[in-house]
């Protein structure tokens, strides 16, 4: 029997919509035009997914999103790991650029990420995390390599297209079971000494937030497991880094505001009532005004 060589995990929670993108996204993979070979395993946490192809093996579990890419590890046959994100697309060569990148992975090299930009799309709100300063997603044009000094100058990878040995995963524990999974997960690499590779050519697609609640509740739930991730690294660059960069970006408007409080807002009062008492004085019911205040 051939060895696989590279395993994709691929974790899933969601509705048919979102189990629709996933079989697009197994569509494109398993008609990827590879030169090796590969398995798919896909942790189904919804119950909607079905897809019949010898790459694709489909485990029904309702787990975590960390549970489900350690499941997906620990069922493998392949030495390298690939995450992907079931609501990406990946471009048609994308599994031998993984695979070629994966030789990189050695002493020093712990994990290797690369670009994740929006999918195409005319929606603002979903470009919006493109350009913004604080997108989760990393999109450099150039190759770097981090390690636990430099890891804050650049912004990490994602598990939405990460690559990482399968004996390197297992030996730091696999992933922790809540949000922030990956950069917890990296941050333990990077303290142990490995270093983490970012690549241009590990560039994927993602369907971003389409609509405002949606994207308030990702910065939640990040701003939730970035606390917990402080309490587990407090003494990490990458932490103090973010700190300063949000207190410096938040700490001027909310000065700003409290200023706008402090001096204009009993002059708005002060309009508001100077503006009540003339329209009453115009209709002739000053009287009944004075009667409420009193």
């Amino acid at each position: 029997m051939t060895s696989i060589k590279l395993s994709i995990i691929i974790p899933f929670r969601g509705d048919e919509s979102r189990a629709q993108m996933l079989m697009n996204l197994l569509k494109q993979l398993t008609e990827n035009e590879a030169k090796i070979n590969y398995e798919i395993i896909v942790i189904d946490s919804s119950g909607y997914v079905e897809y019949a192809h010898p790459y694709v093996h489909i485990i029904h579990q309702d787990v975590t999103i960390g549970e489900a890419r350690n499941i997906g590890v620990r069922e493998s046959r392949g030495d390298i790991i690939l995450f992907i994100d079931a609501d990406c697309s990946v471009p048609r060569d994308f599994i031998n650029r993984a695979y070629e990148l994966s030789k990189d992975l050695g002493n020093d090299i712990g994990a290797i990420g690369g670009p994740v930009e929006c999918i195409p799309t005319n929606s603002i709100i979903q470009k919006y995390l493109d350009y913004s300063l604080f997108s989760p997603f990393p999109q450099y044009k150039k190759e770097y390599i981090s390690d636990w000094k430099t890891f804050h100058k650049e912004h990490h990878p994602n598990m939405c297209n990460l690559l990482i040995r399968k004996n390197t995963f297992e030996k730091f524990g696999g992933c922790w079971e809540d949000y922030g999974e990956d950069l917890h997960l990296l941050l333990r690499l990077v303290k142990s000494g490995y270093k983490i590779k970012y690549s241009p050519q590990l560039k994927i697609n993602h369907l971003h937030p389409k609509k405002i609640k949606d994207l308030i509740r990702m910065y939640y739930r990040n701003g939730k497991s970035a606390a917990k991730i402080l309490l587990a690294f407090p003494s990490s660059p990458l932490i103090f880094h973010r700190l300063i960069k949000y207190l410096s970006i938040f700490t001027p408007p909310f000065f700003f505001s409290l200023f706008l409080i402090h001096y204009w807002l009993p002059f708005l009062f002060l309009e508001c009532f100077a503006y009540t008492t003339y329209s009453l004085l115009r209709i002739g019911n000053l009287q009944c005004y004075i009667h409420l205040l009193m």
